[in-house]
């Protein structure tokens, strides 16, 4: 399978660590039910997916701590978008329906698509973010994510439509196996598990794609605010293994 990789301004970082990180938060939302949402498909496992992605980051990453679990009617935009709770979150993973260039909440007035420009992601300790959803990444709409990028480093998700299968619990083990213990960048993490469990053991034709950006390059950013401590270069380093995104 050839992979098409949608890559903006990816930049490789050397620096030395001065102190070693005490902890990753990560944040995840899930949305199955989007009946109660207001309306939209239901989905079938993308609690789950929230879920297994977590409890691979407990298992691979032993700095990892859950600090903010989001399920169905809690996924508000709101919720989604206020700084105050997804902020406190180094990683947060989204699961559930997207578009072109959006995420998808429900059709709800609470809920309703959300775009990068009302994200404004990375103001305060995000760093990463991963969409586990259609399109969200698609070709066409990838130069709109820089509208929400506020110091965020790299937003992971699929150019491409994308399943709910079974197998999410693997693509989620491998992608932080390998990032954070196997010397492997984010970029490949990302594209190998999702070939591997997606195209190679489905046969599903899919297009993960990543959307990232060089701090000092495009954005100021406070060092002292990270969840780790000390600048988000060494943090990238200590966590990952390899200073690549």
């Amino acid at each position: 399978m050839k992979k098409s990789i949608l890559l903006l301004a990816c930049l490789v970082i050397t620096s030395t660590i001065s102190a070693a990180p005490s902890w990753m938060w990560i944040g995840t939302y899930g949305i199955d039910n989007y009946t109660g949402n207001g309306g939209g498909s239901n989905l079938t496992q993308s609690i789950a997916g929230a879920n297994e992605f977590m409890d691979a980051a407990d298992v691979y990453c032993p700095l990892a701590i859950n600090q903010m679990s989001l399920r169905d009617a809690d996924v508000t935009r709101v919720a989604v978008c206020n700084n105050s709770t997804r902020e406190m979150c180094d990683f947060i993973y989204f699961d559930g329906h997207g578009s072109i260039g959006s995420i998808f909440l429900g059709n709800g007035s609470n809920y309703g698509s959300v775009y990068p420009s009302g994200l404004q992601l990375g103001t305060s300790y995000n760093r990463w973010a991963y969409f586990y959803t259609c399109l969200s990444l698609h070709l066409n709409a990838v130069s709109s994510w820089f509208q929400g990028f506020s110091g965020i480093r790299t937003v992971l998700g699929f150019s491409s439509l994308t399943w709910a299968v079974s197998t999410k619990e693997l693509i989620h083990n491998q992608f932080w196996d390998d990032w954070v213990n196997n010397d492997v960048s984010m970029i490949n993490a990302h594209f190998d598990s999702c070939e591997d469990w997606l195209w190679s053991y489905y046969g599903i034709g899919i297009a993960p794609a990543m959307v990232t950006s060089d701090y000092d390059a495009y954005f100021s950013y406070d060092e002292t605010n990270s969840a780790a401590g000390g600048e988000a270069d060494e943090w990238v380093t200590r966590v990952c293994g390899n200073p690549e995104y």
